[in-house]
């Protein structure tokens, strides 16, 4: 009786009339019983029926193609997204044998079944969630952004995992090229499983402040999903070398992510556009962001640091070779150097950064004296709209150096997108695309400055170094 009295009021939908004939049952009772007892005698009290519907239809993962905008306010039928088993109870109600408290809540219905079955489970991939701030909202799972959905489908079957899994965006732009590799390897997977995937906020700032502005297009819609050999499987993708565990999925050779470049176009060129919207509508000015004809990327910074291998810069001919091809009238120059980027791993490098960028100008202009070349590195250059520039670009985008936030800036680029091949991402080999271009070049790394003893002028002699094809 006390164990009803003091959860009377939590339990919904659980209605224990209060006639002589159940306090009697109630009183009746050994002094101390167990609360699985007390609560099997209310529920068998209820009139509601324990047997499990035969229209229930168990829920079924199928391939999904490109569909509109997630209705996170459908709901399923009830006992479909149970499948009418202890487990499925478990994890859709957050069960837990034994403690009492995880029944406040839970359908009559549901409960009287529980106790008639004697379900003695937990909700496996639920509990593993939980630390994380996960959520089911209908037939939505939210999941933070460090949660892969490996983990999700290594739980127990149906109706795990849910029809729609959301991931929460990171809330860090500084590493924006190494989210972005997440976000596709989980969008690939997600499509082998069949199941339909979305981005949701960053919960760290507002819905419409910071890094959910250049997110905001991505939220809660979904994406093309690729078509994929049917050698491709989600179990595949997640238990080969590749699985999502591992901290960079674009280092991994067998990850596979050339298939998602559908995703990948799509998905960067919805950003970039909602990017510049969001950037000309705030400026007071009204003045249109600038997308040049070819735009270049320069990564610098840590890049020239001892230990680097997998980044570097390729030498100017190179460059030199597609500013040629394409035959511009502007060339716009992405680039933190000269910039406070509020990166610490790059303030020891600023020196040989401003030095190289004053050297590809000058280059350009020795090259293309005709060309109007443009610096984009102002203070208000941030990382989403410097993305936005290479996605946008007119004609060409070229990657100036091996770097992930230009691997996806190229391949998501709305022209030809030019790409030094590099281990870092050696998949990108493999992409099929007219508009793809990755092309084998000797790039310098930070281990080879240091190899090599190059000071800053060094370096730029480095970069000067003459096309093979004119000294043949």
């Amino acid at each position: 009786r006390g164990v009803i009295d003091n959860q009377a009021s939590d339990l919904q939908g659980l209605a224990v009339p209060r006639s002589p004939l159940n306090m009697a049952v109630l009183r009746s009772s050994p002094p101390k019983p167990s609360w699985q007892a007390v609560m099997l005698q209310c529920v068998l009290l209820c009139s509601a029926s324990a047997v499990c519907p035969p229209s229930v239809i168990e829920p079924q993962l199928g391939v999904v193609g490109n569909q509109s905008d997630v209705d996170e306010h459908s709901e399923p039928h009830t006992e479909a997204r149970w499948g009418c088993s202890c487990q499925g109870i478990s994890e859709v109600y957050g069960v837990k044998y034994p403690s009492r408290n995880s029944l406040v809540g839970v359908p009559t219905a549901v409960l009287k079944w529980w106790f008639k079955h004697d379900c003695k489970t937990k909700p496996t991939v639920a509990a593993t969630l939980a630390a994380s701030g996960a959520a089911l909202s209908s037939a939505v799972l939210s999941v933070a952004h460090h949660v892969d959905i490996c983990t999700i489908l290594a739980g127990p079957a149906q109706p795990w995992p849910p029809p729609i899994l959301q991931r929460r965006a990171g809330c860090n732009t500084r590493t924006l090229g190494n989210t972005l590799s997440v976000h596709f390897m989980t969008s690939l997977v997600a499509s082998a499983a069949g199941l339909r995937y979305t981005l949701g906020i960053c919960r760290k700032v507002g819905p419409h402040e910071g890094v959910n502005v250049f997110w905001g297009p991505l939220i809660g819609a979904s994406s093309p999903v690729p078509r994929l050999p049917l050698h491709v499987t989600a179990q595949a993708l997640c238990s080969g070398p590749c699985k999502l565990s591992h901290a960079y999925p674009h280092e991994c050779l067998e990850s596979r992510l050339e298939l998602a470049l559908p995703t990948v176009r799509h998905d960067m060129q919805k950003l970039a556009r909602g990017t510049v919207g969001a950037v000309e509508a705030a400026d007071d000015s009204r003045t249109a962001v600038v997308h040049d004809e070819v735009v270049i990327h320069l990564r610098v910074g840590d890049i020239f640091h001892p230990k680097i291998t997998l980044y570097g810069l390729a030498p100017w001919w190179w460059l030199g070779r597609v500013v040629a091809n394409a035959a511009p009238r502007s060339i716009g120059i992405v680039t933190i150097a000269g910039q406070k980027s509020g990166r610490k791993e790059d303030e020891d490098f600023k020196r040989p950064s401003s030095m190289v960028l004053e050297d590809l100008v000058a280059f350009l202009h020795e090259r293309f004296p005709a060309v109007n070349v443009r610096v984009h590195n102002g203070a208000g250059e941030a990382a989403n709209l410097a993305m936005s520039r290479l996605v946008l670009g007119s004609n060409h985008t070229v990657c100036a150096a091996v770097s992930t936030f230009c691997l996806w800036g190229a391949l998501g680029s709305v022209a030809h997108g030019h790409i030094p091949a590099s281990p870092l991402y050696g998949w990108a080999t493999r992409v099929d695309d007219p508009l793809v271009h990755v092309e084998p070049v000797t790039i310098l790394s930070g281990k080879m400055v240091a190899d090599l003893k190059l000071d800053p002028d060094g370096i730029v002699q480095w970069l000067r170094q003459p096309d093979p094809q004119h000294t043949l």
